[in-house]
């Protein structure tokens, strides 16, 4: 079960309680718009989980929308294993659902994680900054996320890009690109994967995707190329 809550429209704002999307990477998500392909890069790499248990807050104030969290910090797959919250906070000034509606955002989004560790206490902490546009046919995102875990003092880092443009109206090119860096403080350890594809809508609710997907290694390792045919069917 991935959401099971319950909201409650209060003046002071909107109070979630239960299991709930979490306010890492879904706007992002909404920004990119094809997880049948593939992922959000947050998503992705495991920076956070998608949904959790917990308890949320969020209101908007004019363009400015704003949303807290304490949660488990074990995901939706997972039941509690510590003792531990997780927080998380997201700030988003414009329009999130970029894949529905035209304009513009720029954000924020930040957690942190306490755990306990070989040495005791440890913590992870996620930062985000994120922006994307939509408009005249074109949707066109990018984002820059670092995770840090005290524990080694690992610090990894993703830097993200993806688009989309119709070039007509049952016909639609997209680009996905996510480089990750599994340790910044590393050398020869990050890779480059790249998606690029069309999206043809053949009728309502369907949507064919001839795409190839391409993976680079920093460290010289033979890199990948495929070639895959995806499908959406929605009812």
């Amino acid at each position: 079960l991935k959401k099971a809550q319950l909201d409650w429209k209060s003046p002071v704002g909107k109070i979630t309680l239960g299991m709930q999307g979490m306010n890492m990477f879904n706007v992002t998500e909404k920004t990119w718009g094809f997880r049948f392909l593939e992922k959000s890069p947050m998503d992705k790499h495991g920076f956070s989980s998608s949904a959790d248990m917990g308890v949320g807050y969020s209101g908007k104030l004019d363009d400015l929308s704003f949303s807290a969290l304490i949660t488990n910090g074990s995901g939706y797959k997972k039941q509690e294993n510590d003792a531990y919250k997780k927080m998380s906070f997201q700030l988003v000034y414009g329009e999130k659902k970029l894949i529905k509606n035209n304009g513009f955002n720029i954000g924020t989004a930040v957690s942190m994680e306490p755990y306990t560790g070989v040495g005791g206490e440890e913590s992870k902490t996620v930062m985000s900054f994120f922006s994307g546009y939509a408009g005249s046919g074109l949707r066109i995102g990018g984002e820059f996320d670092m995770m840090t875990d005290s524990n080694g003092d690992v610090t990894q880092q993703i830097m993200a890009f993806y688009s989309s443009y119709r070039l007509m109206d049952n016909l639609e090119g997209l680009l996905y690109v996510d480089m990750y860096d599994v340790d910044v403080d590393a050398d020869e350890d990050s890779e480059t994967y790249i998606i690029a594809g069309l999206n043809y809508y053949p009728t309502k609710g369907l949507i064919v995707t001839p795409n190839v997907r391409m993976t680079s290694f920093e460290d010289g390792s033979d890199g990948q190329t495929m070639f895959k045919m995806s499908f959406q069917f929605k009812f």
